[in-house]
């Protein structure tokens, strides 16, 4: 039996989580140093230490370039990043090392998205270079690149039984593929604008498509029948998700607005009003309780998904380099290389107890202990 490990500072044994900080809004202080990077230029990589206020926190510190997604393995053992350097970082938080044991590579541009299976032993990566991979997440050995998006790739994800692993494309499709071998098993045309998210449901019956064109389509697997398609956004759907109990999807967009809706029926069950910038991430809590939203105004927000009362908000670091505006904001990401703005917070995710939340804030990833209040809700960082 693995024993119960404590990320933010490392030890091997779990304990009980503490009363939140009263205070709703946290942000951390951070010292900056700047060293030159041989064979890159002008290119400058700044290393963050990072002290909390209230709660500890922890920084893997490697990539060096955004952080675009964050995946923990079902066992909680290993933390896997990608980012926009087109590497992808395997971690081991357990223990005290704060560099990654693996650097897997082979992609050639932007790595948008990452899953691991629900066992724990494939690694699945979508990329600005049109394609999927496939990594053996033990060793991080290739085992297959998947071809057929017309276009960015922008996020994969697994089914529950891990047979089957879906990618959204800027082609307007979600293609479902064999996990294990990268057949190509269905083609689902959402339209003509881009997918930008995928997720199953928890029985791996339906799936959920978020798009740019400002709509969440709801798909039966088996055959690929369009269910259902609901409206009500003002911007793309960056994200979807669905509640651990599959009652519930979470969206988020570019109008800075989280929707939940019933997804038996459709029905809008609520917005969630606070973000100033688009919605690059959405991750509920294990017991479904608590959703966290991450995106383009720099700040993680914890809602309670029951009344959509705002829990908690973390305001990333600063870190900026280079500065450039471009009518899209991922023309910008493809152009502006190496140039990015950390009040951007592309991936945020809960540990599989959910006693820790890891957030994106520039080339770094921070693990953050989630606070329990009296109640015995969790209430923040």
């Amino acid at each position: 039996m693995k024993t119960k490990f404590n990320p933010v500072d490392g030890t091997g044994a779990g304990g009980p989580v503490g009363d939140p900080d009263p205070e709703p809004e946290e942000r951390g202080r951070s010292w900056w140093v700047r060293v030159p990077l041989g064979g890159i230029g002008a290119l400058m990589l700044a290393i963050a230490v990072w002290v909390s206020v209230g709660h500890g926190s922890r920084v893997l510190a490697d990539h060096t370039a955004p952080v675009t997604s964050i995946a923990i393995a079902p066992d909680g053992q290993t933390l896997v990043s990608a980012a926009g350097d087109t590497t992808i970082k395997v971690w081991h938080p357990a223990t005290d090392q704060d560099t990654p044991v693996q650097t897997l590579r082979g992609h050639t541009s932007w790595i948008f998205n990452v899953a691991i299976a629900p066992d724990g032993q494939t690694l699945a990566s979508a990329s600005w270079d049109h394609t999927v991979r496939l990594w053996r997440l033990s060793d991080g050995a290739p085992l297959a690149t998947l071809t057929g998006h017309d276009g960015l790739v922008w996020d994969v994800a697994f089914a529950p039984d891990g047979q089957t692993l879906a990618s959204a494309g800027a082609d307007g499709t979600v293609r479902l593929w064999n996990a294990h071998d990268g057949r190509l098993l269905r083609t689902l045309t959402v339209g003509n604008d881009m997918v930008f998210s995928v997720a199953f449901a928890p029985d791996g019956q339906t799936l959920v498509a978020g798009a740019e064109d400002m709509t969440v389509s709801i798909w039966r697997v088996r055959d690929g029948v369009l269910l259902r398609t609901l409206h009500g956004h003002g911007g793309g759907v960056m994200q979807v998700a669905f509640a651990p109990d599959g009652a519930v999807i979470a969206s988020g967009a570019s109008d800075a607005l989280v929707k939940l809706w019933d997804s038996r029926n459709g029905t809008l069950l609520r917005t969630l009003e606070g973000h100033t910038g688009r919605i690059f991430s959405l991750a509920f809590s294990p017991d479904g309780r608590v959703l966290a939203s991450a995106g383009a105004d720099g700040h993680v927000f914890l809602w309670r998904v029951s009344d959509g009362t705002l829990l908690r908000k973390v305001t990333s670091g600063t870190w900026t380099v280079g500065n450039c505006h471009l009518e899209h904001w991922w023309q910008e990401a493809l152009n502006c290389r190496p140039r990015w703005d950390a009040h951007f917070i592309y991936a945020v995710t809960f540990s599989p107890d959910g006693e820790f939340l890891a957030f994106a804030d520039g080339p770094t990833v921070h693990l953050e202990q989630v606070s329990m209040n009296a109640h015995g809700e969790r209430g923040g960082l």
